[in-house]
């Protein structure tokens, strides 16, 4: 079952989706009343009563974000720093592209890679015959 499937069929989604839903319209119709009904001292809290329940959902979903944000975040750190704990010893240097391995072994198993422009030295991008295009397209 996709991940989004499971989310759908949790009742949990559904009990905090109506919870958050009931204290906007309790806030409004508090607001409401404060604005109807002539001021007293019986209905002094309730622009602050209603205040604090219309922000109620915003409160949640900032705490939410911030804690998705910080989870991923640890997640990701931990994930790095597992993966550099486990990487895999990197391969000896490669022989020259030619095949000649004398060459490489007598420059310590190491060559020298010339990329762009021409082996004479110009590093012209002028020259160059390779594709100006982006690697991945944007949709």
């Amino acid at each position: 079952m996709p991940p989004q499937q499971e989310r759908l069929s949790n009742p949990c989604v559904y009990i905090i989706s109506c919870l958050l839903l009931i204290t906007i319209i309790g806030g409004g119709v508090l607001l409401m009343l404060y604005v109807i009904l002539p001021e007293n001292e019986e209905t002094a809290w309730f622009p602050i009563a209603g205040m604090l329940l219309v922000g109620t959902p915003w409160v949640f979903w900032i705490l939410t974000f911030l804690y998705r944000t910080v989870s991923m975040g640890l997640a990701a750190h931990r994930e790095g720093a597992t993966s550099s704990a486990t990487a895999p010893p990197a391969p000896p240097a490669a022989a020259a592209i030619d095949g000649d391995l004398a060459t490489a072994d007598a420059l310590g198993g190491a060559q020298q890679v010339h990329v762009g422009g021409d082996p004479n030295g110009d590093c012209s991008s002028q020259i160059s015959h390779e594709s100006e295009l982006p690697l991945f397209a944007k949709p």
